[in-house]
This record gives C-alpha cells, sequence and structure tokens, in this order.
C-alpha cells in the first residue's frame, strides 16, 4: 500500500478546500463591524467605554476586509488582522493572563478614601462616586464577558465545518471488491461540506452584530448603575443638609425658650415656655427622621460602590446645580446619538437584516468535496489482468434546495422580525422623547421654585421672624404668631434643599435617558 500517495492527495484536497474557505468568508460590505485585535480586555474601563467593539481574530480564514462604522456613524473600511506570528500569539497568552488577574482583582470590593487623622470618611463627591461603582460592579463585569462571549461566536460563525475523514475496509478478503486492476483492500475519504459563500458572510455578519449589542447592553448597564448612585447620593446629601439646618434651628429654639421665660418672669404666661419646648421636641423627631433616611439611603449606596454596610460618607456642601439645560430638539438630537437603548435596537434591526439576507440565500446550493483513494493489491485477485496499482476518486455534490414553502416559511419569519424590531425603535424613540419633555419641564418648575424660595420667600421670612422675635420681647405680638413665623422659616429652608436635591435626581435621569453627560 502506498500511503505517501494517500497523504500528497489529502494534502491536494485540503489545500483546495483551504482555498475555498478563504473565499467564502470574505467579509461583506454591508455589515458593519469593529476593528479587530487579538484579545478582550473585560475588566480594561477606557477601553470599554469607548465606543469601539473588539472582534477576536484567532483563525486563518480572517476576514479580508471589512466595513466600520465611525463615532459619527459613517461607514470606513477596516483592513483585517494579518495571520498571528508566534511571537503575536505569545504576547496574545500573557495578556489573557493579565486580565484573568484583573478579573480576581475586580471581584475585591473597592477601597474609599477615608480621613486618615479622625478615621472619619472623606468628603466625596458624586462622580467619584460613580466611578467607584462602575469601575467593579458585578452587573457590569457579567455584562462585559457577555461581549467576550459574543465576540468568540464569531469565528464560529464564519468558518467552515470540520472536514470528514472515513476509512472503508474489508476484512475478508473472498468478499472484498473486485477490479480489473486486483482487489481492494480498503478505502480512504475526506470530505468537506462547503456553504454558499454568501451564507458564512451572512452568518459572520450575524456574529458581529450580536457583539455590538452586547457593546449596548453594557454602556445600558453602567448608566443605569450611575442613575442609582447619584439618587441615592442625593438622598444622602438631603439628610445631611437637612440634619444641618435642624441643628442649625435648635440654637434659635433655645434664643425662644430663653425669651418665654423671660416674660414667665415679668409675668406672662407659662404656656408660652412648654411650646417653645415643644418646638425643640419636634426638632429632635425631625432629626431622628432624617436620620432614617440618611441610614437607608447610604445602605443602598454602600451596596452600589460594594461597601460594609457600616459605609458613611460625607457629601459636597453644594450640589452643581448651573446650566440647566433648555432646548427639547437639542436634548432629543443627543439622545438619538448617545442613548444606548436606541443603540442596541439599531444594532438588532442590522442583525434581522443580515438574517433575513441569510434567509434568502437558503435558496442556492451547498456544495460538499471529497476524495477518496482506494489501495489494490494482486494477492487473492480475481482478474488475470490484475496490477495492483491504487484507484484515486474525486466526488462533489450540492444540496437541492427544493422545498420552497420552507425557504419562504424563513424569508417571511425574518421580514417580519426585522420590521417588528423597526416598530420597536420607533416606540422607543417616542417613548424617550416622552421623558425628555416632561423632566426637561419638571427641572424647569424646579428651578423657578428654588429661585422663588432663595431670593423672595426666605428672606421675607427671615426679616418677618426677627420683627416678631423683637415684638414679642417687648409684649407687642403673641407667642403664637413668633412660632408660626419660626416654623414658616424652617419649613422654607427644608422646602429649598428638598428642591435641589430632587432637581438634581431630575438631571439624573436625564443624563440617563439621553445616554451621554
Amino acid at each position: 500500500m502506498n500511503y505517501s500517495k494517500a497523504t500528497w492527495w489529502a494534502g491536494v484536497l485540503l489545500s483546495v478546500v483551504e482555498l475555498l474557505a478563504i473565499a467564502g468568508c470574505q467579509s461583506p460590505k454591508s455589515f458593519a463591524t469593529r476593528p479587530t485585535t487579538d484579545t478582550i480586555r473585560p475588566l480594561d474601563n477606557s477601553a470599554m467605554e469607548s465606543k469601539s467593539v473588539i472582534v477576536q481574530a484567532s483563525s486563518p480564514f480572517q476576514l479580508a476586509s471589512q466595513r466600520d462604522f465611525d463615532e459619527r456613524g459613517n461607514e470606513t473600511d477596516v483592513d483585517a488582522a494579518p495571520r498571528r506570528t508566534e511571537a503575536e500569539i505569545s504576547l496574545a497568552a500573557d495578556r489573557k493572563a493579565v486580565d484573568d488577574r484583573n478579573v480576581h482583582a475586580a471581584a475585591q470590593p473597592p477601597a474609599l478614601v477615608t480621613d486618615s487623622l479622625g478615621g472619619l470618611p472623606s468628603v466625596l463627591s458624586v462622580e467619584s462616586c460613580v466611578q467607584t461603582a462602575l469601575a467593579g460592579h458585578p452587573k457590569i463585569i457579567a455584562a462585559r464577558y457577555r461581549v467576550q462571549a459574543a465576540q468568540n461566536r464569531v469565528p464560529q460563525a464564519k468558518s467552515l465545518e470540520d472536514p470528514m475523514l472515513d476509512n472503508m475496509f474489508f476484512p475478508i478478503p473472498n468478499n472484498a471488491l473486485q477490479t480489473a486492476g486486483g482487489r481492494m483492500q480498503n478505502t480512504i475519504g475526506l470530505s468537506q461540506n462547503i456553504p454558499w459563500p454568501e451564507k458564512l458572510k451572512a452568518r459572520a455578519a450575524i456574529a458581529c452584530q450580536e457583539v455590538h449589542i452586547a457593546q449596548a447592553e453594557v454602556e445600558s448597564i453602567q448608566r443605569e448603575i450611575a442613575e442609582a448612585v447619584r439618587l441615592a447620593y442625593y438622598e444622602v446629601w438631603f439628610a445631611q443638609r437637612g440634619t444641618a439646618i435642624l441643628i442649625d434651628n435648635q440654637k434659635l429654639v433655645d434664643d425662644l425658650i430663653q425669651v418665654a421665660e423671660a416674660r414667665y418672669k415679668a409675668g406672662g404666661s407659662q404656656q408660652d415656655v412648654l411650646n417653645a419646648e415643644i418646638q425643640r421636641e419636634r426638632l429632635g423627631q425631625q432629626l431622628l427622621d432624617l436620620a432614617s433616611q440618611r441610614s437607608a439611603a447610604e445602605a443602598e449606596l454602600a451596596a452600589y460602590l460594594q461597601q460594609p454596610q457600616t459605609f458613611s460618607i460625607q457629601t459636597e456642601v453644594a450640589l452643581d446645580l448651573d446650566n440647566l439645560p433648555t432646548q427639547l430638539d437639542a436634548l432629543v438630537a443627543l439622545a438619538e446619538q448617545c442613548n444606548p437603548e436606541l443603540k442596541g435596537i439599531g444594532f438588532q434591526i442590522q442583525r434581522d437584516l443580515q438574517k433575513q439576507r441569510l434567509a434568502n440565500l437558503q435558496r442556492y446550493s451547498d456544495f460538499q468535496l471529497g476524495a477518496q483513494y482506494g489501495f489494490m493489491t494482486r494477492n487473492q485477485a480475481l482478474s488475470p489482468v490484475a496490477d495492483g496499482i491504487d484507484n484515486i476518486s474525486f466526488s462533489v455534490g450540492m444540496t437541492l434546495p427544493i422545498y420552497r414553502n420552507k425557504i419562504q416559511g424563513g424569508i417571511n419569519e425574518a421580514a417580519a422580525n426585522r420590521a417588528s424590531t423597526a416598530r420597536l425603535r420607533q416606540s422607543e424613540q417616542l417613548t424617550i422623547e416622552g421623558r425628555l419633555r416632561r423632566l426637561l419641564s419638571e427641572i424647569d418648575a424646579l428651578d423657578q421654585q428654588r429661585t422663588l424660595y432663595r431670593e423672595r420667600i426666605i428672606p421675607r421670612a427671615d426679616q418677618a421672624l426677627e420683627i416678631a422675635l423683637s415684638e414679642y420681647s417687648v409684649g407687642k405680638t403673641t407667642f403664637v404668631q413668633l412660632t408660626d413665623n419660626y416654623t414658616e422659616l424652617l419649613m422654607y429652608e427644608l422646602q429649598v434643599i428638598k428642591l435641589e436635591s430632587t432637581l438634581a435626581s431630575r438631571l439624573a435621569q436625564l443624563e440617563r435617558t439621553i445616554g451621554c453627560p
């Protein structure tokens, strides 16, 4: 048996299959993907927040050229990565080891800066809390791994099926196949299924769009967590600022008690003293309520920052509430560009388009190429002219797409899915526009109320309290009027910080809806 000949012919067939595979794995001009690279860093924030989505390239049958979308959504051509050398493969392995170490490090809760002298938390801004939460939140890491899983489906989608190697032999010589050339000992065959080349392109395009969809999900989760952290932070801020106002008012209540006691000694009513003491107890009750509210908000914030439940922070003194948005059209246009939900649905539309294209391609046949090498012998051959020369044969097969109803059903299904996703995007656009309109209206109303309280109501209420306190000292007004003025001023001061906290929360919701700062 001449095994060297069989090996040579098997090599020839594999070369033909490789050429066909390369021709069938070219990237289509119609689908969008991102620049390729060797590996993915699921815990690199700067890389994961960028607009590019990494597509792994690990096979010699790479896309020869591919079309990419730049930051503005315009199509640009990007050349695929060449065949990797041994040094590049070694570098990719080193990077993977670094990624594994990063995964282990990200599992540890991030540390926050504390006061090294008093052991108290330092003043933390809302952005520092947001960055801490985004740095290693498990939900974000899980979404990044889904991106990595989607990236690894790309080389699977664009690759051929494994070739089939078979060996047919005849263990009983008397029953073996006989030809004029001699008795057949065994036959080695090698076959490869080759789909219509455009089908490989469509499958690769679908897999690439799945990568984009997964990346949009990462951005959506990041915005969701950032919004939740901001809302919890603003609740803590309100509780701390409200506590500071109540503590300041305790001094004023003590002054009222002293004035009431002085009036009582001069022949006034003891009821005024009791009412003043009741005001002090009410402040204590309000302080307890704010302490409970702060504890709940800090517990929620600790969960997002992966800190122990005893975690406590000191918020900033004032919130940044300048440069409030006013133009609805500009916000809607910005949301069209940045909103991750809209981007994800847009990628779904592109994926459904490629699925529809793949369904149409089912009309075309797939192929099967094969080669067989038969080992012949003159031993126990029936033919008197047997020469024992080995046989070589080739085979070509193809599928017959004759079941048109099945093919048309797949086409109709893909078209319906594409139309459904397009309507879903329109619905999401209308929802976002309505939400932006509502938030912008609330922000404008809150800002006007805050200005009204700060510039007009509180200064007049403070002035009225001073006048009432002076008149009560000389007996020109009652203690009831004095306490009413005090209660109104306290209510107005608390209302201002509540308006500011609510305004900051609406801005956080607005940023989440838009999708970019």
